[in-house]
């Protein structure tokens, strides 16, 4: 791994951070409004209140996935960084 694949190791990372922030937007704003909805009806379930919890464990997993990705190239990017400032 050279410097220029580091930079790309970078924009990854911090493409992966933004990424991050907005899919924890969208997770509390799908934990928010499920529950505004069952108040606003009269304490009832419905298909809404099912689809948006729904819509909120398919947000929890990407989620997941992207923090996962960004811790795994996070510490790829602190071993190769050090690995060449070593050399």
């Amino acid at each position: 791994m050279d410097l220029n694949d580091l930079r790309i190791l970078k924009n990854k990372i911090n493409y992966l951070k933004v990424f991050n922030y907005v899919f924890l937007i969208i997770n509390i704003v799908l934990i928010v409004i499920p529950f505004v909805h069952y108040w606003s009806i009269g304490f009832q379930f419905d298909v809404y209140f099912f689809i948006v919890s729904l819509m909120n464990i398919v947000a929890f997993y990407v989620s997941y996935l992207i923090v996962n990705k960004l811790n795994y190239y996070t510490r790829k990017y602190y071993h190769f960084e050090n690995k060449l400032l070593n050399e």
